[in-house]
């Protein structure tokens, strides 16, 4: 708490912001790699993808909200190898040049047809005033408030990029479907007790995958990576999450379930749990001690 309490009181320190952000793609993978809230949400999501891809589809094509370093799709990528052409469609960042070199690089070293386009949130609507090819599979992905994610994305972009999504799948029924993750991040104010409580419960779970005698490359991780995200959560005031009325909620299977299970726990008897909730079972959700961290949700 001592710890925590100090990142909160210090998230203007532009000092440390700097060196954070030198460190971010290092720093990024090693989270990344030590706790499980980015990969539970990436291999989740893209087994719901692949579990709602129709038997005649040539084309999937994917808008991502925030791509990132583009670390979830080279594993999606892997899978569809020579069935299907893919194309990626992603909203302007800055690091966009450098994520789409590496993941054409990645689809040309396994022989998979990608293309990767930036655009615009206000070219998004106009992509769909158009007659829309049957052959072609569209995944919206959303992704807000992971903890590896670094700055977030504001409220209003979220916003537009949900209500379009919503707008071109109930439109256009059956050539697609929506995918939103959201981090404990994605809707909790600063200094708030649900904001403490989560934050919390992310320091500790860090500290629990690093034995003591890491607890050096510990502190590096919270002070240059965990630390200064964690403050970064000052944009989300009033957020609500999307909610996906009307459209028809993608059931959690088994198969998904037990294949995201087995990555997080590994067999062992871990303090971690998944859960599956929602009217329909559309909610997989990734608590560290009764603590929610990462809710996923999959609509069609």
């Amino acid at each position: 708490m001592e710890r925590l309490g100090h990142h909160l009181l210090h998230f203007d320190d532009h000092y440390l912001r700097e060196e954070s952000s030198k460190n971010y793609g290092m720093a990024l993978r090693a989270f990344y790699e030590i706790c499980p809230y980015g990969r539970f949400a990436h291999l989740a999501t893209n087994f719901a993808i692949l579990e709602s891809l129709p038997c005649d589809v040539q084309v999937i094509h994917i808008i991502d909200f925030d791509v990132g370093e583009g670390e979830q799709w080279p594993a999606l990528l892997a899978v569809l190898n020579h069935r299907i052409s893919v194309k990626l469609s992603v909203i302007h960042c800055k690091e966009v040049k450098k994520t789409r070199n590496n993941l054409c690089s990645f689809a040309c070293s396994i022989g998979l047809s990608l293309q990767v386009e930036e655009i615009e949130m206000e070219e998004l609507l106009l992509m769909f005033d158009r007659t829309v090819n049957e052959n072609e599979w569209f995944v919206f992905n959303c992704m807000v408030g992971l903890p590896h994610m670094g700055e977030p994305k504001r409220r209003r972009q979220v916003l537009e990029f949900t209500r379009v999504a919503e707008k071109v799948v109930t439109s256009y029924k059956g050539i697609g479907m929506i995918s939103y993750g959201e981090g404990f991040g994605s809707r909790l104010k600063p200094f708030s007790d649900d904001h403490l409580v989560s934050s919390h419960a992310l320091f500790e779970s860090l500290e629990w995958h690093f034995p003591s005698h890491l607890s050096l490359a510990r502190t590096t991780m919270e002070c240059l990576f965990v630390g200064p995200c964690v403050s970064l959560i000052d944009f989300v005031e009033d957020f609500e999450p999307f909610c996906g009325h009307g459209l028809r909620e993608c059931r959690v299977s088994k198969e998904r379930l037990m294949e995201v299970k087995e990555m997080v726990m590994k067999g062992r008897d871990e303090p971690y749990e998944i859960k599956v909730n929602g009217y329909c079972e559309n909610e997989m959700v990734l608590e560290w001690r009764g603590t929610p961290m990462v809710r996923l949700y999959t609509w069609r």
